[in-house]
C-alpha cells in the first residue's frame, strides 16, 4: 500500500530539544512510501522465502501470537536492507529504506507540522508514552486521526524506524556521503517508540543507532521511486 509523496522543498529540522538543528530547506524528489511500517506478517514472508534468520524473540520462526499486524521489531539496519533487496526482487522495482529527508517530509506534510496531524499535541493520536500502552500496536490503529497530511500512518510513536542515512550533523545534504550504504557509523532512526514522550515523537526528532543494533522498539518502513 504505497503513498505518493510529491516532489518539492520542505523545511527540515526544528526547535525542540530532540529536533535536528538548524532548520533548513531541503528539496526531495517524488517517491512512494509504504503507508505503514513493515509488519511481522510481511517480514515472515521474507524469513520463509529467503531463508533468513527471524528476529530473536520469535518462537519457532513465527511472529508472536496475535501480533501479525504489529510492526516487526528487533531487526537491525542490515536486516532491513536485506528485506528491501528481497522485496525489490519480488516486485521487480527498487525498494529501499527512506532517506532521513524523505522520512521527515512524509511525516510533516506540506505545512511542516510538529506532529504528523498538526501543531497541537494529542496523545490519543499515536502510541507514545503518554498513552500508557507500553508495547507495539497494530499498524494503522491510529491512522484515522494520527496520519500525516499525505496519509502516511504511524509516523509518530509505536516504533522507531530505520532510515538509510548516516547520523550526521545538519544541514542535510544527500551528496556529502551520508547516503553511502557501505560507510561505517550510526544510522538514523526516526519517529519515536511506544515508550517515548511527545518531544521524542515529533516529526523533526532524530536519533542514531549502530547498524547492527536490535531493539524491541525499532522497526522500519520502505520506499520506492515513483
Amino acid at each position: 500500500d504505497w503513498v505518493t509523496i510529491p516532489a518539492g522543498e520542505f523545511e527540515m529540522g526544528g526547535n525542540g530539544k530532540y529536533d535536528g538543528k538548524p532548520r533548513h530547506r531541503v528539496f526531495v524528489a517524488e517517491f512512494q512510501m509504504a503507508r505503514a511500517p513493515v509488519t511481522n506478517a510481511q517480514y515472515a514472508l521474507c524469513v520463509k522465502d529467503a531463508q533468513v534468520a527471524p528476529p530473536e524473540h520469535w518462537r519457532g520462526g513465527q511472529p508472536p501470537q496475535g501480533k501479525d499486524n504489529h510492526p516487526v521489531v528487533n531487526v537491525s539496519w542490515h536486516n532491513a536492507q536485506s528485506y528491501c533487496r528481497w522485496l525489490g526482487e519480488k516486485i521487480n522495482k527498487p525498494v529501499a529504506l527512506p532517506t532521513e529527508a524523505e522520512w521527515e517530509k512524509a511525516a510533516r506534510g506540506d505545512k511542516g507540522f510538529k506532529w504528523p496531524w498538526g501543531d497541537e499535541w494529542d496523545p490519543s493520536r499515536c502510541n507514545s508514552k503518554e498513552g500508557g500502552v507500553r508495547h507495539t500496536t497494530s499498524v494503522g490503529q491510529f491512522s484515522t486521526q494520527g496520519s500525516s497530511s499525505y496519509g502516511v500512518a504511524d509516523m509518530a510513536g509505536n516504533v522507531w524506524e530505520w532510515c538509510s542515512s548516516l547520523h550526521r550533523n545538519y544541514k542535510y545534504q544527500p551528496d556529502d556521503g551520508r547516503e553511502d550504504r557501505s560507510a561505517d557509523g550510526e544510522r538514523v532512526v526516526r519517529g519515536g517508540g511506544f515508550l517515548d514522550g511527545q518531544r521524542m515523537v515529533r516529526c523533526a526528532s532524530r536519533n542514531g543507532r549502530l547498524p547492527n543494533s536490535r531493539d524491541e522498539a525499532i522497526g522500519f518502513r520502505i520506499v520506492k521511486t515513483a
